[in-house]
């Protein structure tokens, strides 16, 4: 009985750590580019793409450049927003996340959604992060969190 009420103290002790997840903090940073088409009535629409490295805190790191259409109002804030992302970490194995945001285009919040990956990041596939990004001229500072299982 005792061995028994043992393994069922370990068992409960250790399974929240198991099924329990955390936090995958990733910052980029890197520059940006536009081509713009700008609308009578202010409506810009651009093509955007930016090339950038990152780090997050799992000793991971790599690079990631991002392409898309951005059509901002002419109060700022985004309308439409396409914008596809890949990456690759320093071992090579890659990854592609499709971005979604509709805050003001200079800084704000959205989320991303990993459509594609290799190595580790096949198992992220159908994950959905959230991200807050700002810029200073054409640079840019990101830091986004995902949930992992542990």
């Amino acid at each position: 009985m005792k061995l028994f009420i043992l393994i069922i103290s370990l068992f409960l002790n250790f399974l929240p750590g198991l099924l329990s997840s955390e936090d995958l903090v990733r910052k980029v940073t890197g520059y940006s580019e536009t081509e713009k088409y700008i609308l009578s009535d202010g409506t810009t629409i651009s093509h955007y793409k930016n090339k950038g490295t990152w780090t997050n805190n799992k000793g991971n790191y790599g690079t990631e450049t991002c392409k898309g259409t951005i059509v901002i109002n002419l109060q700022g804030s985004i309308i439409d927003y396409l914008l596809f992302c890949n990456g690759k970490d320093y071992l090579g194995n890659t990854y592609t996340a499709k971005y979604n945001r509709t805050s003001e285009m200079d800084s704000g919040t959205g989320f991303y959604i990993y459509i594609d990956g290799k190595g580790p990041w096949k198992k992220r596939i159908g994950k959905r992060c959230n991200y807050a990004i700002t810029y200073v001229d054409n640079a840019y500072f990101t830091t986004d969190k995902c949930k992992i299982e542990n």
